[in-house]
Formats: structure tokens, C-alpha cells, sequence
């Protein structure tokens, strides 16, 4: 089957959509597919080249803020339109709002979206910057290309029940129409047997209790829990070293806070950190605290457990159902920075305990959540697409729609 895959960032430049898109591309290849990946690129990449079997064809950016997301989203779908009519595809998956904006092209052409969050919710984070504010303009345009991807779409991916529920309530999707893929993890990217001790001798870490923090500084992610937490902490474990590895518009306000806490020298802020350093992050990190106000699934979490490093998360959203398989886990709830504290300080006091829960986090993911086997399933859903000579039409509940299952 010829798979045209459109998504806004691609890897190896790319955090989030874009590293998943690449992990479910590759193993669709292996399954005998041949998949085209449309997306956006920095100026430095190729705008076309093979790369790791997968052909991948690129927008240049040369804009990237928000404020010129539209301008952005035209190019793409300028360049994309073209590649589409002249390869020739089977189907087209669409990961993100984006690719909305290609569904007119040939309306013949069966079409999956792939959900993996709604632009409704996030409309509702504080705003913190003057850039962001510009997502009040935006957001609004945002809403509408993602009801129309909906809307037009043969089928609909939720990368968690969260987000089902999501686009059932705020969008009135048919459940019948969503089916909930869980993301996966390469655990032979991310193992408990990466060397660190260059990075951490680079770092100027000689801790043994070194905690981690992994995502975009931003409210809806906690880092702010997690620093108004660090005092509690380390009134016991003075030795201590707190890592945040991301970049985001809380950086300032972080670093402040950092300093007005008088806990600087038990934190560093990291910043941008390249895909290829991450694992050994993962891997050096006794514990890894995800303090999330909300999240679509939670890959993160899935990274540090097959690196063998436990964790310490919310049940927020996606979090919530990885935690279903976490029986022994402890969790942060409620989220406050003085219970965060008092579970931290709990695992922190039995060592023995992080062993355990460090083999059984790795042997859980290795086993439930693989790339492999979200492929599979992707793989049985993009079959019976293009099996349905019917399409269920419209998001509205009035509508009478057949039932649809996997087979």
C-alpha cells in the first residue's frame, strides 16, 4: 500500500509528533508498505530524500514563529498538494489539524486522522509571553482546520481514551468512527545500558540522586511544581541534583523562581536537548518526575520506564491509563508541590524499591506498549479503510452510523 503521511515536524529535528510519526513510519515500512512522509523542514535539511527507508518530502520553514502559522500551513499544503497528484496514493493518514487542509484535493482518496490532542483544550492554558498571545488569534483558525480534519475523515486515531472522550464531547464525533491506538517506545533507543559518564562528567554531576525533568517549560507541563518542590527535598537529600531538559516560554520565570527558592545550585536548566542525548539522560537519572497539568498520552514516561529508570507522574489524562499498568507505582495526587515532595523523598529513602519498580516499569513497556504493535493496529485500521466502499460522513449525533470494529 502506497501511505502518504502528512505531519507538521518530522525526525531527527522534531520532539513529539514528530518523533512518533517517525517511529510509526518505520515500522509500516517493515510491514510492506511504501510510505511518504509530507511535512515541514528547517532550511539545512534536503526537501527530498529517502531516509531510513521512508521517503520523506519537505516545505522548507523559513518562518517559524506562530504568528506566521498560517503563511506556514500554506506552503505546506502548496507543496504537498503536488506531491500527492503525482504519486499517486492508496491513502492518506493525517497526524495534526494540518492535514485537513488536503482532504479536498481528491475527495476518493480515503483519509485517517490521527488525534493526538484538541486544540479546544488548549485554548484554556495560561497565556505567559507576548508570543503566545498571538495563539489568540490563531487558535480560532486552529479549531476549524481540526473540525474539518473530523469531520472529513473515514476514520479517526485517538492516541488515548482521554482524547477519545475529547473529540466525542467537545467535537461530537461518533465513537464509532474512533479507534484508541496507544503509543509506543523503541526500547533499543531507550535502554538501562546507555554510557553516561562523559555527559555527566561534561555536566559537572558527581551526584548518585539525580532527579529528571523532560518536556517544554510551559504551565499545562508542572516544572513549576516540581522547583517549588526541591526545598522539601532537599532538607533531606541535600546531595540531590535536579535536571529540566526542554526550552519554553516558563524558562524565565523558572530560573527566577530557581534563584528566589535559593536552590540553584541543585538545578540546572538544559534547555534544547538533541534526540540522540535524551536516552542517555533517561538512563543517568535515578527517577523521572512528570508533574503534568495534562496530557493527550504521556511518551515520556513510556522513555524513561525502558531506560529502566522509574517515575514519578500525575494522573493526568494519558498519564492516568499508563498507570493502569503501574499497579505498584506511586503517583503525585493530589498535585501540590508538598505531596510531590513526600513521595519523592519516600522513593529517594528505599533504594531497594527503585530497583524493583525500575525492572518491572522496563519489562511492562517492553511487553504492552511497542512501536510495533501500534503499527499493527494502524496497519488493520488502514486495511479495513480501504475496504469501506462507505464512509462514515459528518461528526454530528444525530446522524445514524453503522458500527465499525477492528478485525
Amino acid at each position: 500500500m502506497k501511505i502518504g503521511y502528512i505531519v507538521q515536524q518530522f525526525y531527527p529535528t522534531a520532539y513529539g509528533s514528530g518523533v512518533h510519526a517517525f517511529e510509526l513510519v518505520k515500522e509500516l515500512a517493515e510491514l510492506g508498505h511504501e510510505i511518504h512522509v509530507i511535512t515541514k523542514g528547517e532550511p539545512s535539511q534536503k526537501r527530498d530524500e529517502v531516509f531510513k527507508g521512508i521517503h520523506v518530502h519537505r516545505v522548507l520553514n523559513f518562518l517559524q514563529t506562530p504568528y506566521y502559522f498560517p503563511f506556514n500551513s500554506g506552503l505546506l499544503w502548496r507543496y504537498g498538494k503536488k506531491i500527492i497528484r503525482k504519486l499517486n496514493f492508496d491513502i492518506l493518514l493525517g497526524h495534526g489539524f494540518e492535514s485537513s487542509l488536503f482532504f479536498k484535493m481528491n475527495k476518493k482518496l480515503p483519509f485517517i486522522y490521527k488525534a493526538a490532542g484538541t486544540i479546544e483544550l488548549q485554548k484554556a492554558r495560561k497565556f505567559v509571553t507576548w508570543r503566545d498571545i498571538f495563539g489568540k488569534i490563531y487558535f480560532p483558525l486552529l479549531g476549524r482546520l481540526e473540525k474539518t480534519a473530523l469531520t472529513h475523515a473515514d476514520r479517526v486515531i485517538a492516541i488515548s481514551n482521554t482524547i477519545k472522550h475529547e473529540l466525542i464531547s467537545i467535537y461530537n464525533v461518533p465513537k464509532e468512527k474512533i479507534f484508541k491506538i496507544y503509543n509506543g517506545v523503541d526500547a533499543n533507543r531507550f535502554h538501562p545500558s546507555h554510557n553516561y559518564e562523559a555527559l555527566q562528567s561534561k555536566l559537572g554531576v558527581n551526584s548518585n540522586r539525580i532527579i529528571l525533568f523532560v518536556g517544554r517549560m510551559s504551565p499545562i507541563k508542572g516544572p513549576h511544581i516540581l522547583l517549588q518542590a526541591i526545598p522539601s527535598i532537599i532538607e533531606h537529600f541535600p546531595e540531590c541534583i535536579f535536571l529540566f531538559l526542554g526550552d519554553g516560554p516558563l524558562l524565565p520565570y523558572l530560573r527566577y523562581m530557581a534563584r528566589k527558592l535559593r536552590v540553584m545550585p541543585h538545578v540546572k536548566f538544559l534547555g534544547f536537548t538533541s534526540n540522540a542525548e535524551i536516552p542517555k539522560y533517561f538512563t543517568m537519572a535515578n527517577l523521572c518526575v512528570i508533574p503534568s497539568l495534562y496530557e493527550p498520552f504521556g511518551l515520556v514516561a513510556l522513555e524513561s520506564l525502558a531506560s529502566g529508570t522509574p517515575i514519578l507522574s500525575s494522573v493526568q489524562g494519558g498519564l492516568a491509563e499508563i498507570h493502569d499498568n503501574l499497579k505498584d507505582f506511586p503517583k503525585i495526587s493530589p498535585l501540590t508541590p508538598k505531596f510531590l515532595a513526600k513521595q519523592l523523598n519516600s522513593l529517594l529513602s528505599q533504594p531497594n524499591k527503585l530497583k524493583t519498580l525500575a525492572r518491572m516499569g522496563r519489562e511492562i513497556v517492553s511487553q504492552k506498549f511497542t512501536w510495533s504493535r501500534c503499527a499493527s493496529q494502524t496497519d488493520s485500521l488502514l486495511q479495513l479503510a480501504m475496504k469501506k466502499k462507505k464512509k462514515i460522513k459528518g461528526i454530528w449525533p444525530s446522524q445514524s452510523n453503522p458500527k465499525v470494529r477492528l478485525p
